[in-house]
């Protein structure tokens, strides 16, 4: 008969990304939300292991030494930096989407790497309103889920033309149309990896206008394609954010 043990090397540990002081040896977890999840939702017990990331770059490995119904004594294990996050700064200005594929852009391009996401409304933009607070939350969970250290920065709104001044600053911004001069993975790429913080433009369903894909071209935006198919926006952006990240 086999024996099945609870094995804490296999298990997955927990990351929380936190906003409370873990300098301490040993305390009380302040934030309720995380107790509840390490009580109430992931069951974990005296014993087993957590990661709280401070959101800067810093991870606290602990163990839990104390739980009752509402709250987590840990102490702490080892601080180490994170190795996890790209060291380019990867800057998505993506069209607004219909129904929840903006959800999906947030969630995977933060799997990614992506350093900030900024919602664009473009002149083919249909929809307008997106939920913050929940595209935060989401953006909250994939951080922690992938390993990173930190949530991205998600943006206001911008209108095309204001989101062009605000990539200004950036190193390099490239403009992902079916039209565009070289491929992304190759020659784009190529050109960014001395760089330490760029812009990706992701249009809408219906694709970039001519006047925009002219004011791109007028600011010396890279104009690149992401291969011989036609991808769906939600997919150009997180394949953008992937390949610029790395």
């Amino acid at each position: 008969m086999i024996q099945w043990k609870r094995e804490k090397h296999i298990m997955r540990i927990p990351r929380f990304i936190v906003a409370f002081d873990c300098s301490a040896s040993r305390f009380i977890i302040p934030d309720h939300e995380v107790a509840h999840q390490i009580i109430r939702v992931l069951r974990r017990h005296e014993g087993d292991e957590v990661v709280l990331c401070d959101g800067a770059g810093n991870d606290t490995r602990a163990w839990i030494v104390g739980i009752t119904r509402s709250e987590v004594t840990v102490e702490v294990l080892e601080r180490m930096k994170n190795a996890r996050e790209p060291i380019r700064e990867v800057v998505l200005y993506c069209s607004i989407l219909k129904r929840e594929h903006f959800d999906c852009v947030a969630q995977k391009a933060t799997e990614v790497g992506a350093r900030e996401i900024i919602p664009l409304i473009t002149s083919r933009t249909i929809k307008m309103e997106l939920n913050a607070p929940r595209i935060e939350k989401i953006m909250k969970e994939a951080a922690e889920q992938s390993g990173r250290s930190f949530v991205p920065q998600f943006r206001a709104s911008l209108r095309f033309e204001d989101a062009i001044a605000h990539a200004l600053p950036n190193e390099c911004n490239f403009f992902c149309d079916p039209h565009g001069e070289h491929p992304l993975v190759e020659q784009a790429v190529e050109k960014s990896k001395s760089l330490k913080r760029v812009g990706v433009f992701i249009g809408p369903e219906g694709g970039w206008h001519d006047e925009e894909r002219a004011r791109a071209q007028e600011n010396r935006f890279a104009i690149v394609t992401l291969g011989s198919t036609i991808l769906r926006a939600e997919t150009a952006a997180i394949v953008a954010s992937y390949l610029l990240a790395q």
